[in-house]
């Protein structure tokens, strides 16, 4: 299930988040203590200190804990990954990604299926078929396969791809 994919499950909820650090790109430092009220699928308030939980709301208490953006890579090729990487840019905080260029039916399938759920992975924003010359211009050998260069997750492996 993509991220954006819980948007029915959430439609009814509200959760309130303490105590939580925020890193929300506008300010020069992160705010301390922050209260984070979600409703449905909308945050509705960012309060310093806390804030009147809603009947029936759930509350998390997000001390020790940082919250900020979801991250945006605004490029990748979906059609090079296997399913095991998609996953991975949620790991690692990429909630959105925008796919340059491939294979078009290959590439909507892709992002159809994050949509309904079929595969886990961030919000995809396709832009259209891969432009390229006659032929594989970008040639690369083949590659074994290389350890990802960042802990916690480099129990996993990514594939060197090539054309």
């Amino acid at each position: 299930m993509s991220v954006h994919g819980l948007k029915e499950t959430l439609a009814s909820r509200a959760v309130l988040f303490n105590n939580a650090r925020l890193i929300d790109g506008l300010s020069d430092q992160p705010r301390n203590g922050v209260s984070i009220l979600l409703e449905g699928e909308r945050i509705t308030e960012v309060l310093p200190g806390e804030i009147v939980v809603p009947e029936g709301a759930e509350t998390i208490d997000l001390s020790g804990k940082t919250v900020m953006p979801g991250l945006i890579d605004t490029h990748v090729h979906t059609v090079m990954m296997d399913s095991e990487c998609l996953p991975l840019f949620l790991a690692a905080g990429v909630t959105t990604a925008r796919d340059v260029g491939g294979r078009l039916d290959l590439v909507l399938k892709n992002r159809d299926d994050l949509n309904r759920g079929k595969k886990l992975g961030p919000r995809l924003f396709v832009c259209g078929p891969l432009l390229d010359g006659p032929g594989c211009v970008l040639r690369i050998p083949a590659s074994p396969l290389c350890s990802m260069p960042y802990s916690p997750l480099s129990r996993y492996r990514v594939k060197l791809v090539s054309c």
